[in-house]
């Protein structure tokens, strides 16, 4: 960090008292803010959000990060060298905590755009228990939460039959993915559609080509 001027300290001081954080570690945010790229900040942000995953999961979660970094800074010059080598326990132990780490924080994402069944009627201009017959039969998406099925927004449209954006029920009978996959699959940014999401290319009522995409994927799964 480069050489922080005396008004500056007693800057720091003061709001790190009136905040109750230590001085140095509102020191290093203030240089993460300053000397950080957009992206890299950005994945601090991101990191914030995990806060709910408990303070053990955080620390090895913590410590992965630092064992990436370091094998990053140490690497040899071949970056494939060593990619035949057996994985290490601990590496996997690493490397299944991450998925881990990602699926809770897809899913989280996922349910943050989401609504209980009864506000899901009131969207579309239907009764909840119409509602929940077309997610017992396959034909609306829901995602579990706890006790609670939870409907993404996104797939909602009233003046579609079935309350439903067109081309969302042929992709919940081709794609071989669970309800948390196929939401993912729906919103994740396809090269294949040229960087839109498949829900957006559905709402701009161009099925043919969702659809087709599915059922490719579909059989690629299949082989």
């Amino acid at each position: 960090m480069e050489r922080t001027s005396q008004t500056d300290m007693a800057f720091l001081s003061e709001v790190a008292a009136r905040f109750g954080v230590p001085r140095r570690r509102l020191a290093v945010a203030v240089e993460a803010a300053e000397r950080l790229s957009r992206e890299e900040f950005a994945l601090l942000q991101e990191l914030l959000l995990l806060q709910t995953l408990g303070l053990e999961r955080r620390r090895a979660m913590a410590e992965g990060l630092r064992e990436a970094m370091e094998q990053y800074r140490t690497a040899h010059s071949d970056p494939l060298q060593d990619v035949d080598d057996p994985i290490e326990n601990r590496e996997a132990a690493v490397a299944v905590f991450w998925s881990d780490v990602e699926a809770r924080a897809n899913r989280a994402r996922l349910l943050r755009g989401c609504v209980s069944a009864e506000e899901a009627g009131r969207l579309t201009g239907r009764s909840r228990q119409a509602v929940e017959k077309q997610r017992r039969s396959g034909r609306m998406l829901a995602l579990r939460s706890g006790r609670q099925w939870r409907y993404p927004v996104w797939q909602l449209d009233a003046d579609e039959p079935g309350g439903l954006v067109p081309g969302v029920v042929e992709v919940l009978e081709r794609l071989p993915l669970s309800p948390a996959g196929v939401a993912l699959w729906l919103t994740t940014a396809n090269p294949e559609l040229d960087g839109e999401t498949p829900i957006q290319v559905l709402r701009n009522r161009q099925t043919d080509r969702v659809v087709s995409l599915g059922s490719r994927e579909r059989l690629a799964t299949a082989a």
